[in-house]
Order: C-alpha cells, then structure tokens, then sequence
C-alpha cells in the first residue's frame, strides 16, 4: 500500500474517531454512513459561528472527514473502477482513475471529496454528500 492511501486511510480513522467522540455517530464506512456523514457536517455548518470555526478549522476537518469520504468511495464502487488516491500539485489528495485496461472511455480527471467536504461545511446544504456520491458515480460509470 502506498503512503498517499495509508496516510489518507489514517486521516479517514480519524474522522470515525471525531464523529465518534463528538456526535456519537458510527461512521462504518457504509453507503449509508454518507448520510449520517452530510448530517454532521450539516450541523457543523449551521453552528459554525457558534463554535468558533474559523477558516482554518473549517479545512482542516473538510480534508478530515473528506478522506473518510475518499475512502467510503473507494471501498465500493470507485475502486473497482480503478480509481485511487492521488495528489494534486498543490498536494490536494484526490481520487483518480487508473484504468486496467487501455479502454479511451471517459474518464473523470479526479474527484476532489476533501474539497467537496469543505464546501459542505462553508456552504451547507448545497453541497449535499448524498448527491455529490451519486452524480460523480454516474458520470465514473460513464452513464
């Protein structure tokens, strides 16, 4: 196993453990789980004020609890499509695909969870992870 997927493995226990401690919420790494997943970032957004969260704060647990969302991915249909983790040049960790054949297929250039988790934190509810797992499996599957 690389050290991209082993540190990003790392970072998405972490976000078990945080959801775990602070919502006590089972993030399992189920399908199901990405629910519970825009639920608590939901609530982090509507009490971010409150809570003191700055900037910073706000990345920090985006790219947190995006690599849990990577690895939901992963661990179900996106790997099995050859995507896997990759970093960008800015060292965004992001999911790309590595085909196994030579196919000239669309191919999606990257998938940007720890982005996306972000932008459900600044922007609540639309930024929904439900949707955004749906939308950017179809358009890996080519659909």
């Amino acid at each position: 196993m690389d050290d991209l997927r082993a540190d990003r493995q790392e970072r998405a226990e972490y976000a078990v453990e945080v959801a775990k401690q602070i919502w006590t919420a089972e993030l399992d790494y189920s399908l199901e789980s990405v629910k519970e997943l825009n639920a608590m970032l939901g609530a982090l957004h509507d009490n971010a004020e409150q809570m003191g969260l700055d900037r910073i704060a706000t990345m920090n647990l985006g790219w947190t609890f995006g690599s849990y969302l990577g690895e939901v991915m992963l661990r179900h249909e996106f790997g099995e499509l050859g995507f896997e983790w990759a970093e960008e040049e800015d060292g965004e960790p992001i999911l790309v695909c590595r085909p196994k054949d030579d196919s000239q297929g669309f191919r999606l250039q990257g998938i940007r969870p720890l982005t996306k988790c972000v932008k459900r934190l600044e922007y609540g509810g639309e930024d929904d992870l439900v949707q955004y797992y749906i939308e950017t499996l179809s358009m890996a599957q080519g659909a």
